[in-house]
């Protein structure tokens, strides 16, 4: 009976073992070195702050800390955007996209940051590869209005 129950310890000692294991993983992976900082960052995102979860607790939140690395990136890269005319401020960067007769929205993609150059990937509105034909494109700025035909092959 007593070898039983040291089993049972042992199994229970090598579970917690584990169970610290996959939570210093998690940890890791939010990029937080502490368990208080743990609960802290829990708290603020809304999660329980408690340290057993389930895998689909977890994973929810790595999703919201992979959304919280995409927010930063995204005000960072707007910031550099920002700073590149050498304006002050989002107001500033608004009123200086209206006086240049472009979109005053803030987020903008990539190819519509890149100083007036246009790149088509070969898909429609709707993400799906276009079959090999002549498409007509239409470029409008200041003043101007273009409208062309494209032959695209795959």
């Amino acid at each position: 009976m007593a070898k039983g129950t040291r089993r049972k310890k042992g199994r229970r000692r090598g579970a917690t073992a584990r169970a610290n294991a996959e939570l210093g993983a998690h940890l890791e992976s939010l990029g937080l070195a502490a368990i208080e900082a743990y609960k802290a960052w829990c708290r603020q995102h809304g999660f329980s702050a408690a340290l057993s979860k389930t895998w689909q607790e977890r994973r929810q939140e790595r999703v919201a800390h992979q959304r919280d690395q995409r927010a930063t990136q995204a005000t960072q890269a707007l910031q550099q955007h920002i700073e590149q005319p050498g304006l002050d401020g989002v107001a500033a960067y608004q009123a200086w996209c209206r006086q240049q007769g472009l979109g005053d929205a803030i987020y903008k993609s990539t190819t519509q940051r890149n100083n007036g150059e246009v790149a088509w990937d070969g898909r429609d509105h709707s993400g799906h590869v276009v079959a090999s034909g002549v498409y007509f494109y239409r470029l409008e700025t200041e003043g101007v209005e273009l409208t062309r035909k494209l032959l695209f092959l795959r």
